[in-house]
């Protein structure tokens, strides 16, 4: 959910392959779900953009730093 500024969002496959690239901007997009196991990333496009990131709970701190195998 963008609350300030433009971002890209992207989803990737299994291989780091990009999928899809979303444009998400505070004054167009009110939120966007993402699928569960779905490897995804956002890049701020504005400077001082700010993005809320909501997860179902209740929070694991060990799951949340799971990152893609082949992530840098």
């Amino acid at each position: 959910m963008p609350l300030r500024g433009d971002f890209l969002l992207g989803t990737f496959d299994e291989n780091g392959n990009i999928r899809e690239v979303f444009s998400l901007a505070k004054r167009r997009t009110i939120y966007t779900e993402i699928p569960a196991n779905v490897y995804h990333t956002a890049i701020s496009m504005a400077q001082d953009s700010v993005f809320c990131n909501v997860n179902p709970g209740p929070f694991d701190k060990d799951r949340a730093k799971i990152s893609a195998p082949w992530a840098p």
